[in-house]
């Protein structure tokens, strides 16, 4: 994969994007033309504009009323339960201060506060490459929530005995808000694309969309961590080769007796991993992270990308 065309794509939807900083009072919920759903006039005079599912979710947010009391309503109730809640914020709170409404193809796919930073898939992208490194990107993925970046280097980390896997960095961002910006440590099975994100031995670069994170931020941070994969590599490597000698029952052991691991991951794990993996199959502790890093290959990204974090714990328990 080319980090080229990545841009070029990254680009081109950007050519679809449009932001604008509208009062609470200049936005008016009203039926679309087909009757069939609400949306938003930017404006007095603005056309109706359809909200995307990021879009719903985030004004519904704004205006706290719950999502699935929303959904089982009919058009009309949709409306009159969003105009009522509007004209509630208005009343209520400062609605004189300014949101941040983000458009695609105009459809509304974010509504925020007015200090939400932008921290744009663009600006990611041109970081990138404005970084000499050997590393080959491999996996590219940019939805209406989430974007997703890996470089991996071109050889694995081999261990008589287990799977390779590969070293490199995974870049997340959601320009709705759903994600805080992301750049992580990251290790990818060889026979697929299964990984586990490791916030053990380096701890991930963050930035939440409270204020921009300018360009040369974005470039030293991201060249920060490619300059430790090599570092990163070698303790991988120590900590899997002791692998070797464990029962992976005794992995799964350690995470249910471990008081550190929330109930949430335990539960995951008991739920997740008999669906991809049979016990007797668990030779060693990294057969159980495998069978883990694919069970959760059908959850949503977002829900996904939290669970590899915790995959990649897994290997320095």
């Amino acid at each position: 994969m080319d980090l080229t065309a990545i841009v070029e794509s990254v680009t081109e939807c950007s050519k679809h994007k449009r932001d604008m900083v509208i009062p609470m009072t200049e936005l008016y919920p009203t039926l679309l033309p087909t009757g069939l759903d609400v949306g938003l006039r930017l404006g007095n005079k603005g056309d109706p504009k359809p909200l995307t599912d990021s879009g719903l979710s985030s004004f519904l947010h704004k205006l706290a009323i719950p999502t699935l009391l929303y959904k089982k309503c009919s058009p009309k109730l949709k409306l009159d339960l969003m105009s009522e809640f509007h004209l509630k914020q208005i009343q209520e709170r400062a609605s004189n201060k300014p949101l941040f409404v983000r458009l695609f193809k105009e459809n509304v796919r974010f509504v925020g506060s007015g200090d939400y930073g932008k921290i744009d898939d663009i600006d990611v992208v041109g970081a990138l490459t404005k970084i000499t490194t050997q590393l080959k990107y491999t996996g590219f993925e940019q939805t209406e929530d989430c974007f997703t970046l890996r470089a991996l280097t071109e050889t694995p980390i081999q261990i008589d005995g287990l799977r390779p896997y590969f070293p490199g960095i995974q870049i997340v961002n959601s320009e709705v808000g759903k994600s805080r910006l992301k750049i992580q440590l990251i290790l990818v099975e060889q026979v697929c694309t299964n990984g586990m994100v490791s916030g053990v031995f380096a701890r991930a670069f963050g930035r939440v969309h409270k204020h921009t994170v300018q360009a040369a931020d974005l470039v030293s941070e991201s060249a920060k961590m490619i300059a430790r994969i090599d570092a990163f590599a070698l303790w991988a490597q120590e900590h899997m080769a002791k692998f070797i000698n464990i029962p992976g029952k005794a992995l799964m052991n350690r995470i249910q007796e471990d008081r550190d691991i929330s109930k949430e991951i335990k539960d995951k794990t008991v739920e997740l991993l008999p669906k991809y993996s049979r016990a007797d199959s668990w030779n060693n502790p990294l057969d159980v992270v495998s069978a883990f890093t694919e069970a959760i290959q059908v959850r949503p990204r977002l829900e996904r990308i939290r669970l590899e974090a915790f995959a990649g714990e897994l290997i320095s328990l």
